[in-house]
């Protein structure tokens, strides 16, 4: 449709005015002699051109429709209607389409709450907003393709900030440390663990801990050895392995140490190791330094240990132990034979004589 709107201009037009204005003229007498100026009034016709106002019409878009006519199309932006939502305007202020997210097919004011349906399409969180609406994850997620939500593997970026071991997981991830360390307050750095002074070391008692980043290790006092287990300290036997342990005479093993002796008439030297000889035979059987329990024969510098009748010498030389003659042929007795102390005795069976060793018959004929 068209309208005529009424419009003014100014048009140019042309009109004509007389004017009397003084005009000066100039007299002079023959040959030019006494020339004078004069002045005298005459009447010009002036000429000029003015502007007058002038109506004229048009034809121009009517209301509720914008353009330039004849090209006049209906505009929907009235107070009642969402002009910005109207996808098609079919007349003044009357939609006929709406934009997505929105309906009423008059006005385009109504959102469309795309979460009622479907949650939206989206996988977590929809939040509707005018005229659309919008996917989000959880912490720990990351959305794709705008509607679903994909692990993020914090482990890929900076191995997750763990000092060591980073492990993925669903939404989070978490980190660990190597065995000899413990995981710090922040969740992320790695502490070294002092297994020797924690109490979890496996080190023998009253031997040696080392501790060492992520570990530890163990060491034995003097007169041990550390195993190949790294763990096990062993005494050293320093006389069967050591050259007698360095002794001229006697080792005597110790724990984690070895000591010198000399034999009886010798003396041992400051240096711990030698044996020097006396110069005066000690009669060690008369001042009780021979150590023997039972028999003591005095030689020159030094003596000799033995024993009663029915009893052995030990191996330390000096001690001396019953011997249970009963053992060896049953003592020689025919019947029974009883061990006693350095001694033992012979006995018959009932209805014998004992004679000696032997067993003779009664007056009954038993044997």
């Amino acid at each position: 449709p068209s309208c005529n709107e009424t419009r003014y201009q100014l048009a140019p037009t042309p009109f004509a005015f007389q004017q009397e204005v003084l005009q000066e003229y100039r007299t002079c007498g023959w040959w030019g002699w006494n020339c004078r100026t004069r002045s005298r009034v005459v009447t010009i016709t002036i000429y000029n051109t003015t502007l007058v106002p002038q109506i004229y019409f048009v034809n121009v878009c009517c209301s509720g429709y914008v353009g330039t006519y004849p090209n006049c199309t209906p505009t929907c932006s009235g107070p009642d209607v969402c002009g910005n939502n109207c996808a098609v305007c079919a007349s003044p202020n009357n939609c006929s389409s709406c934009n997505p997210g929105w309906y009423n097919t008059t006005t385009c004011c109504t959102d469309i709450n795309e979460c009622l349906s479907y949650n939206g399409g989206c996988e977590y969180q929809c939040t509707n907003t005018n005229g659309s609406y919008y996917c989000s994850c959880p912490d720990g997620f990351i959305l794709y393709d705008s509607t679903g939500c994909e692990d993020i593997n914090e482990c890929a970026n900076n191995n997750g900030g763990c000092d060591q071991h980073c492990h993925n997981t669903a939404g989070t991830y978490s980190c660990s440390c190597d065995s000899g360390y413990s995981l710090a307050s922040d969740g992320r750095s790695c502490i070294d663990i002092n297994e020797c002074t924690a109490g979890t070391d496996s080190c023998p008692d009253s031997h040696y801990c080392h501790n060492e980043k992520g570990t530890y290790n163990c060491s034995c006092r003097t007169g041990y050895e550390l195993l190949l287990n790294g763990i096990t300290c062993r005494e050293i036997n320093e006389c069967i392995e050591q050259h007698n342990g360095g002794c001229r005479q006697n080792c005597i093993n110790t724990q984690g140490s070895r000591t010198c002796q000399c034999n009886t008439g010798f003396t041992l030297n400051s240096n711990g190791y030698d044996c020097d000889i006396n110069d005066i035979d000690i009669n060690e059987c008369l001042n009780g330094s021979s150590g023997c329990t039972q028999v003591c024969h005095d030689t020159d510098g030094s003596y000799d240990c033995d024993c009663n009748d029915g009893y052995t010498l030990d191996s330390d030389e000096r001690s001396c132990t019953d011997i249970n003659e009963c053992d060896d042929n049953n003592g020689g007795c025919e019947h029974n034979c009883k061990n006693t102390i350095g001694s033992y005795e012979c006995s018959c069976n009932t209805g014998y004589l004992k004679s000696g060793h032997h067993c003779s018959g009664t007056d009954n004929g038993q044997y």
